[in-house]
């Protein structure tokens, strides 16, 4: 398929990045329907994180696990770049948002953009005596810590930024369930396990329906287990790599 043929994307993105995943959709000929599932708001002024970070030991290794915790996280990576210590990113995209903050991440998994990616690099397999500091959002998951203590470090965190569930207006919920009920919307971009919950939660039973009669598209692998697990028919479509690019092509293939 060379065109999306007016096929509906419903976005669930936070607002503030949905805009190149649905310019791209509509350059493909697709209609993009943003309908973001998740918020997200600073967790703590920059002062508050400031003083955090000070009260912390200097940590030997920093981790930034998403792009939103570079974000959110400036204030601490500013200083963090000014003390030399080691940086890491979650993946590709977190270090490109990384660099546009003027920091360079020495550690960026080979392949792949999650805490497993990011553990199978030999910087990470015998830990014994570091230090490390993760930079993430609030209730982040707990593989990537507890797996580091494990091989003998010592794991703090900074929370940056909190993901909260968005309060849509009645009528914003039966205007895209009337769209979707007629066909307007084919697929559902979900990047994180956390939007797909929270899409469920919003929707009424008969949305819930029109959702697991729809695709997927993921560059996550727990999101597809997730889709699975909820009952979506189809079998979820997972981009090779973590771009808005790439979200396209699985849907264009």
């Amino acid at each position: 398929m060379s065109s999306l043929n007016g096929a509906g994307v419903l976005i669930t993105r936070p607002g503030h990045q949905s805009a190149e995943l649905a310019r791209l959709v509509e350059k493909a000929g697709g209609v993009p329907v943003l309908f973001p599932t998740i918020e997200i708001e600073p967790a703590a002024s920059a002062s508050e994180l400031l003083s955090k970070f000070h009260a912390l030991s200097r940590p030997d290794l920093a981790i930034v696990v998403s792009s939103n915790a570079a974000n959110y996280g400036e204030p601490v990576l500013a200083k963090i770049i000014a003390q030399d210590i080691r940086l890491a990113a979650i993946g590709p995209a977190t270090a490109r948002t990384m660099q546009h903050l003027g920091c360079q991440p020495g550690i960026v998994p080979a392949s792949g953009f999650n805490s497993e990616a990011l553990l199978a690099e030999d910087e990470f397999r015998d830990m014994a005596g570091q230090r490390v500091l993760i930079l993430r959002a609030q209730g982040g998951r707990e593989l990537l810590g507890d797996t580091l203590r494990q091989r003998g470090a010592t794991v703090g965190y900074l929370e940056v930024y909190r993901r909260i569930l968005p309060q849509p207006g009645t009528g914003e919920v039966e205007k895209i369930e009337s769209l979707w009920a007629q066909g307007g919307i084919r697929f559902v971009a979900a990047n994180s396990v956390e939007t797909l919950d929270n899409l469920v939660r919003l929707l009424t039973q008969d949305g819930q329906r029109l959702l697991r009669a729809s695709r997927i598209v993921t560059i996550s692998e727990r999101v597809v287990r997730k889709a699975e697990q909820i009952g979506i028919a189809a079998p979820a479509l997972l981009a090779g790599l973590p771009t808005d690019q790439a979200m396209l092509g699985i849907m264009l293939a």
